[in-house]
């Protein structure tokens, strides 16, 4: 019922334990102000000596060996080009400290930490390519219980503009291009199983995806037996795979990521500014309100109550309709207006009482009382950094001039106003 993550505070070869319930919800936005804003934050409440529980985000920062090390995985997160930029903020505010997402998620950070993953309710996964979708059909959305085993013209799932997806670059010895989109590369891809191949073939070619939807991306030159990779930090598992599954092949991590799946494949697609990729954690990192149960819960009663509304309004127009009809055929319009008032005047108290009940059902319920619950909160500010709102905006500022990263004006034109998520910021 709650985000919880950890700081392991190295200092003098001690260790010492924070928690906060909700701070896995965008962990960064605690992070990117520094080590001192991060420990002045922490130090309002008291620590403990140990790993108690389980949590879903881990921050460690180390002052002896002056290292930062976190997982955090929001969705915000999944491309690497607004990884890129966040790391360099990061680096920017945490300087003379090395500054790491970790690759291998809950290992990596328990290492670091000195403790064993196992003992303190993470999960160390044995094989860290195993919640990948085992086949190329897998990732492309199609099911051998779908009931369709011909590998030829297959469709997968289909890719919206702003679907996040990997992108999949073929080269053959002729030097023909051709693009597959996936939800994510597959195990049987990295593993270098030739079934592979002929289900990537079968699915219905892609256009060059704009970098802001791409999580990861693969191609494959059949004519010069090279592969190039890149991703996310956490892709260096599925590296270490490729490269130990494509013995013969000349296996490379591309620095360049987009740009250079681009310049192999030959267009020059659709890339990402800085501003843009800045636009998706800059909400986040702006906002000081605590993102608990009570706020997410009253941003999914907004949603569900604007729905309510819009079909609240068609069963209102749609009763009305006959009453205006029959007082215009029958000219008794004001007689009909008189009715049309009764029923809007009907259905609109209807609605908020049903409202009124919802409510006071939802504060009785065992999700509700705890959506309300403060015992557990502590005296720690919400969010580590400013409190001020103009103070945040400033200090942001001065920290991406620092970073020779876009001024928030400029970051600020491509934020969506339509998102959702604005009402939980």
């Amino acid at each position: 019922m709650s985000e919880p993550a950890v700081f392991v505070v190295i200092r003098d070869q001690q260790r010492r334990y924070f928690y906060d319930r909700w701070a896995n919800v965008f962990l960064y936005r605690n992070l990117i102000w520094g080590p001192d804003d991060l420990d002045e934050w922490l130090e309002t409440e008291e620590a403990y000596d140990e790993w108690d529980g389980e949590v879903c985000g881990v921050a460690v920062i180390d002052h002896d060996r002056r290292q930062l090390v976190w997982d955090g995985d929001p969705d915000e997160l999944n491309v690497p080009r607004v990884v890129n930029v966040l790391h360099e903020l990061m680096q920017t505010s945490w300087r003379g400290y090395e500054v790491q997402i970790a690759a291998r998620g809950a290992t990596d950070v328990a290492i670091v930490a000195g403790v064993h993953g196992g003992d303190v309710g993470l999960i160390e996964e044995a094989d860290p390519i195993a919640d990948r979708a085992e086949t190329v059909r897998e990732a492309a959305g199609i099911y051998d219980h779908d009931g369709d085993d011909d590998l030829d013209d297959v469709e997968g799932d289909e890719f919206d503009e702003d679907t996040p997806r990997a992108w999949v670059t073929l080269i053959n010895e002729e030097g023909v291009v051709r693009h597959r989109h996936l939800n994510e590369i597959s195990q049987d891809l990295l593993k270098g199983k030739k079934d592979a191949f002929h289900q990537l073939i079968a699915l219905n070619s892609g256009d060059v995806p704009a970098e802001a939807v791409v999580t990861e991306g693969i191609w494959f030159d059949f004519g010069r037996k090279e592969i190039g990779y890149w991703g996310c930090l956490s892709g260096r598992s599925a590296y270490a795979q490729l490269r130990r599954g494509w013995s013969g092949w000349k296996v490379d991590w591309a620095d360049g990521g987009y740009s250079d799946q681009c310049q192999v494949s030959g267009p020059s697609g659709i890339p990402m500014s800085d501003a843009e990729a800045l636009a998706s954690l800059t909400p986040q990192i702006l906002s000081t309100k605590r993102i608990d149960l009570e706020s997410v819960m009253g941003m999914l009663g907004g949603q569900v109550k604007k729905v309510a509304v819009r079909a609240t309004g068609c069963v209102t127009v749609v009763l009305c309709i006959p009453v205006l009809l029959f007082g215009l055929i029958a000219g008794k319009m004001q007689a009909a207006l008189i009715t049309i008032l009764i029923v809007v005047v009907a259905v609109a108290l209807v609605f908020k009482l049903i409202e009124r009940k919802f409510k006071r059902k939802f504060n009785e319920s065992p999700i509700g009382l705890h959506a309300k619950g403060k015992d557990d909160e502590g005296l720690r500010a919400p969010v580590a950094g400013p409190l001020d709102p103009a103070e945040r905006r400033d200090r942001l500022e001065r920290l991406l001039a620092a970073a020779g990263m876009p001024a928030l004006s400029e970051i600020e034109k491509h934020i969506d106003s339509d998102d959702a998520m604005k009402e939980l910021l």
